[in-house]
């Protein structure tokens, strides 16, 4: 990918989707016509996940991919269409919003119906899975599930994703 591809990507990625999962609500740019800035970001979601699928067929076995924060929050949609099979984990490292703020995003059900396609999806801390949850299930009517050996989750479609909150840190013993 070459600049000329990638920075349309990171003006919607920076004006759009982080200030999003911040809670923060610039309504210069939410009612702006961001339509091409949009195309460009699933454009690099989309290369992204044919990346993935080209990996994959060049090595046989390979079916746990993981993603990292809200850069590409459109590839478990792509991957999951040509790779049923794949396993997908999505852990953010930034908030999620409260569904309220993310009910003002534009794109909003195409973002959430794709992390949706992940089989485990994480969170730093309880509230923001809470919020996950609740976008979940007022914009899409899903509920969460207690899940045998005391894991959350999301039935979609048939389709269990668990729901993990993890706090990610060094050990000081590690930074002495």
């Amino acid at each position: 990918m070459n600049s000329a591809e990638i920075d349309p990507f990171l003006i919607y990625y920076e004006r759009i989707v982080r200030p999003l999962f911040n809670n923060f609500r610039d309504i210069k740019h939410l009612r702006q016509n961001n339509l091409q800035y949009w195309k460009d970001y699933q454009a690099i979601n989309l290369k992204v996940a044919q990346k993935i699928l080209e990996v994959k067929n060049q090595i046989k076995g390979i079916t746990t991919i993981w993603l990292q924060n809200n850069h590409l929050l459109m590839v478990p949609l792509y991957v999951k269409k040509n790779f049923q099979e794949a396993n997908i984990g999505l852990f953010f490292h930034s908030p999620f919003p409260s569904s309220a703020h993310f009910m003002t995003h534009k794109f909003r059900f195409e973002l959430i119906k794709s992390i949706l396609h992940c089989d485990l999806v994480g969170f730093h801390l309880f509230i923001y899975a809470r919020n996950f949850f609740k976008t979940c299930n007022r914009l899409c009517g899903l509920d969460i599930e207690f899940r045998r050996g005391g894991y959350l989750g999301i039935n979609f479609h048939g389709k269990h994703i668990m729901i993990r909150i993890s706090h990610i840190g060094i050990e000081e013993s590690f930074v002495e």
